[in-house]
């Protein structure tokens, strides 16, 4: 009897630690899928970034050109010209 008693209580470990390991099995693959995702995630924020950083620069440029080839000037007026047109006629 004692010694199917303890037969038993050694089954029971073993299923006991079987279920743990695979737990933790899942839990490593979990991790390492999070840890991917986590890289891709930063791969596209430094990504995202750059292009940002390159999106101002050519519109600083943009800017710049507009500016110094006077366009602003026309575009004031022109806006001031529409403005006065549809006021007087309405």
């Amino acid at each position: 009897m004692l010694e199917a008693l303890q037969f038993y209580k050694q089954a029971s470990f073993e299923r006991r630690k079987y279920v743990l390991y695979k737990k933790h099995l899942k839990l490593e693959h979990d991790v390492s899928r999070l840890k991917n995702r986590l890289q891709a995630e930063k791969d596209l924020r430094v990504a995202l970034e750059d292009q940002d950083e390159k999106w101002q620069l050519e519109m600083d440029e943009e800017t710049n050109v507009t500016k110094c080839n006077n366009m602003w000037a026309w575009s004031n007026l022109l806006k001031d010209l529409l403005t006065r047109t549809w006021l007087r006629t309405s």
